[in-house]
């Protein structure tokens, strides 16, 4: 009794990381060759890449700029039908024909325990069922007509399904190239809730922007709903275009808008709302804080954005800001040491608290302490930068160290003086005392030796 592995044909498998250019190169070198399967790690099979589909997406230059160079995951089919070696072929064939007989065209893998063998097709099926169940093939070649047929009838729809679901894995709506309403997915209707039981395949954009726009949805402003939807529209022919859309419950959406070259358009909402609130956020703390601000561009530490501060503090109009450089604001002996700040650690670690000179507009000079963040700005690397304006910190260090130097020299003064005077006081005293021993060793009257002994002590009080 046959079985399903005698209808194996070996064909060597891909790894979904792969690039679509190599499946597509591997297709073109071999036209007999109509699938290719996709298998995991551990060998066992995840996907079935149809030749005719996916030589389809490839073909025309959007198709190859879109997934040339993707992984062929993005590409890949929804689960093979996967069959194991050893089932009997008289069993996989009449369950296959009726319960999967659309996914035969496609082929379908073959395992051994679960890991990829190889890959059985329509062709080698009847073959196989011809040899031994001959009556059986006009049956399945009917079916095949069948399959195929049908197949064909749903190749348009299916493509146009797969080319939005592929194009943009985020909320999507497909119109076709009439601008009518074709499919639409989940998120799409999660970002637009209002209108999940309005929208009808065949309606036009301007009924699905004008819906929103009865139920409310839209934050209009004051522009009216006539110049809205009007500006909609001219967004929604172009080739391409990129929006924002403000809504009346708060939330913000990016709107994605691209042509397909059949001419239909692909439109895909994407929810900023937390994106929008700390843009502001930030607005807010940049623009009000009172010390001096600037966004300095990375790669050439132009000024992209400078707060009301930097304005008043250094003199330069915001126009003026716009044209210069950091280096505008250095002297010319600052700037040596900004030439050898190759990197953002390097400033870290070398200048991150070092004191720097900044000239104003006026040409006088401030001694300024700088901190530096880094961020994207607008999708440009950038850096955050604050500057503190510690000139009058040090003028006022430079007085104290003054003022201390100069008490500490008089405190030495007074110290010396006193030393002079205690050697001046000290060397007649020696004599007054000396006198004053001596002339108690002599006869005196008791009066005399009460007033020698009062000069004595008082002699020795003094030395």
């Amino acid at each position: 009794m046959k079985r399903v592995k005698d209808i194996t044909t070996p064909l060597a498998a891909i790894r979904p990381e792969t690039p679509g250019e190599v499946v597509f190169n591997r297709f073109k070198a071999d036209p007999e060759l109509l699938s290719i399967p996709v298998i995991d790690a551990e060998g066992r099979p995840l996907a079935l890449i149809e030749r005719e589909r996916f030589m389809l997406k490839l073909a025309a230059e959007f198709g190859r700029a879109l997934y040339a160079q993707r992984p062929i995951s993005m590409l890949m089919d929804q689960a093979p039908l996967v069959v194991e070696a050893s089932t009997p072929l008289s069993d996989f064939t009449h369950h296959a024909l009726v319960h999967q007989a659309s996914e035969l065209t496609r082929g379908f893998v073959i395992v051994d325990e679960g890991i990829y063998c190889g890959v059985g097709s329509l062709l080698g099926l009847l073959q196989a069922v011809a040899a031994d169940h001959a009556e059986q093939v006009i049956v399945m070649t009917e079916l095949t007509h069948r399959i195929t047929r049908a197949e064909s009838e749903a190749t348009a729809a299916h493509e146009r399904l797969r080319e939005a679901v592929d194009t943009m894995p985020d909320s999507l709506a497909f119109f076709d190239p009439r601008d009518k309403l074709v499919l639409w997915n989940a998120k799409y209707t999660e970002l637009h809730p209002g209108l999940s039981g309005r929208l009808r395949p065949g309606m036009s954009f301007r009924d699905v922007v004008g819906a929103g726009v009865d139920l409310g949805h839209y934050a209009l402003g004051e522009q009216g709903a006539d110049a809205f939807i009007d500006r909609r529209m001219a967004l929604h022919r172009a080739e391409s275009s990129l929006h924002e859309v403000e809504l009346t419950d708060g939330r913000w959406l990016r709107v994605e808008e691209r042509r397909t070259p059949a001419g239909g358009v692909v439109s895909v909402c994407v929810d900023i709302t937390q994106i929008k609130n700390r843009e502001a956020s930030f607005r807010l703390l940049f623009a009000a804080n009172p010390a001096p601000m600037w966004v300095l561009a990375q790669d050439s530490l132009r000024f992209l954005a400078v707060n009301d501060a930097a304005v008043s503090h250094y003199g330069f109009s915001a126009e003026q800001f716009a044209t210069m450089t950091v280096r505008d604001i250095l002297p010319p002996d600052e700037q040596t040491f900004l030439a050898r700040i190759r990197t953002f650690d390097a400033w870290q670690k070398s200048e991150g608290h070092r004191v720097w000179r900044h000239r104003k507009a006026d040409g006088s000079e401030m001694l300024a302490q700088p901190y530096l963040g880094r961020l994207e700005y607008e999708g440009r690397a950038a850096y955050l930068v604050a500057v503190f304006d510690v000139t009058e910190a040090r003028q006022g260090e430079e007085a104290l160290s003054r003022a201390r130097d100069a008490a500490e020299a008089a405190n030495r003064a007074k110290s010396e003086f006193l030393a002079n005077m205690s050697h001046e006081i000290r060397t007649p005293l020696n004599g007054v005392l000396g006198v004053a021993e001596v002339l108690m060793q002599t006869a005196l009257a008791p009066r005399q030796r009460e007033m020698v002994e009062i000069i004595a002590q008082s002699a020795s009080s003094l030395h």
